[in-house]
């Protein structure tokens, strides 16, 4: 059964927060900016924090998404899902989108929700443009707003429909996750020849508002490492973490046991933190590879690594 938005809305709050205060909304009067690695994030206040988390639930996580190929911001999926398909292809290449997120507009948000039509809300085309303001910033998806990943999914839907089709028709494999496409295939000259091809879908489909980074194109070969999305494809095929990584992981967790100063002075003296950031690295480890995960037992201790793990729990 169908129900209005602001039926659905006062269900939600309870009298807590007006729907016409949510409709006026203002996004730039009830966000913040602030630098988080290296670049800008925009972050909600508590009030429209809540307004987003309401738009996630009714509307955002029910828009159509193309599963088969985008593995960004899912619940359930990491970089692996979109790096394994490409592992046996004798070449791949990586195509950067350029300024992903402030490439979403507001039109382009209000058409996706228009598209995917949801029928458990009996009035939503009423409250497009009103949607559409409450997830952007001066017109454009924020880095920072809760709404923004998922919604980069959906807006792209037909992008990555048009462009699976493409591929799937000359034996060519497609991922995505987020900014970045990954194509592969075993004909060298039709993997080359894909950031034209992209670039002319982008064109055709969303009239100018993407372009893909020039500078930031990767082409690979199979018989040599693969670094590709964080991750290395080994001559073999096997997919594990990159070079970097793995040593960053084992110089933490070697200072977690040995020297807490000099972790302190790299990670910061919140003892808690510190712990849930080895634990998220060794949780990434455990998905990806399993056996550079057994290897760290081995050089640690199953037990320690064990304890440190269930440490975040308490």
């Amino acid at each position: 059964m169908a129900h209005s938005l602001e039926s659905l809305f006062d269900n939600k709050f309870r009298g807590s927060h007006s729907f016409q205060q949510f409709l006026r909304c203002n996004t730039l009067q009830n966000s913040i900016k602030h630098v988080g690695r290296g670049r800008e994030v925009i972050e909600a206040t508590s009030v429209l924090r809540a307004y987003h988390l309401f738009l996630l639930s009714t509307i955002i996580e029910k828009l159509h998404v193309n599963e088969g190929v985008v593995f960004s911001y899912r619940k359930g999926y990491s970089v692996l899902d979109a790096v394994r398909p490409h592992a046996e292809k004798k070449n791949i290449i990586k195509i950067d989108l350029l300024n992903f997120f402030p490439s979403v507009d507001r039109d382009l948000v209000a058409a996706c929700i228009r598209n995917s039509a949801i029928d458990e809300i009996s009035d939503l085309d009423l409250y497009l443009t009103n949607v559409a303001e409450l997830v952007t910033v001066n017109g454009y998806l924020p880095p920072g707003f809760a709404t923004s990943p998922p919604l980069s999914n959906a807006c792209l839907i037909d992008f990555d429909n048009i462009l699976q089709d493409y591929c799937s028709a000359r034996q060519l494999v497609y991922t995505r996750y987020s900014d970045d496409i990954v194509i592969s295939g075993d004909v060298k000259e039709e993997v080359v020849a894909m950031p034209s091809i992209v670039f002319g879908f982008l064109n055709d489909l969303y009239a100018g508002r993407f372009t893909i980074n020039a500078d930031k194109i990767k082409l690979m070969h199979r018989g040599c490492r693969i670094a590709l999305l964080g991750l290395q494809i080994l001559p073999n095929g096997r997919v594990t973490l990159g070079r970097d990584l793995k040593n960053k992981i084992e110089s933490l967790l070697y200072f977690y046991w040995s020297n807490q100063l000099k972790l302190i002075d790299i990670l910061g003296a919140d003892a808690k933190k510190n712990e849930r950031t080895l634990v998220g690295y060794l949780n990434h480890a455990r998905v990806i590879d399993t056996d550079y995960f057994a290897k760290l037992e081995g050089k640690f201790g199953a037990s320690a690594v064990e304890a440190l793990m269930n440490s975040s729990d308490k």
